[in-house]
């Protein structure tokens, strides 16, 4: 016996009511995946914490994580871990590259969601923001679209 479905709202896809995770923001997350270089602000719940900043593609995440690890500021050690990252990046922008040119490739589902400017709150009201943010989308409790304050354009995408 399968349980209840959300076959009863128009448009919706066939799935069980009762995932662990949103599948709207999955399909979210997926359109975001699949356009590369598209951002849209976005805050997250996240047991308790709450999540703020800019929704970027895995691809992009993985592109500035390598970009920032690169940086001589941040030092030889750091610098040494940015190699580590290339598989990931290289791996998304293969399954984004097959998609623009097939659009009937079906990009793997999401696992994660993937922000950068991400302003992290908890219910102390303290605040603290970090330049990129890779949680599980099964732990997102609640979301919205936009971000709180003004969220500084990429430099170099």
């Amino acid at each position: 016996m399968t349980g209840p479905t959300s076959a009863n709202f128009p448009g919706s896809p066939d799935v069980p009511a009762a995932l662990s995770y949103d599948p709207v923001l999955a399909e979210l997350v997926q359109v975001v995946n699949s356009l590369r270089t598209s951002e849209v602000g976005v805050t997250l719940e996240v047991r308790g914490l709450v999540v703020s900043g800019v929704l970027i593609s895995a691809e992009q995440f993985f592109h500035l994580q390598i970009k920032a690890l690169e940086d001589p500021a941040v030092g030889a050690a750091a610098n040494a871990l940015a190699p580590f990252f290339q598989p990931w990046l290289e791996a998304n922008r293969a399954d984004a590259a097959h998609y623009e040119e097939d659009e009937s490739f079906d990009l793997p589902d999401p696992v994660h969601v993937h922000m950068r400017q991400a302003s992290l709150l908890n219910s102390g009201a303290h605040s603290l923001t970090i330049p990129l943010w890779r949680g599980r989308l099964a732990e997102v409790s609640g979301w919205s679209i936009g971000s709180f304050g003004m969220v500084p354009p990429l430099d170099d995408q």
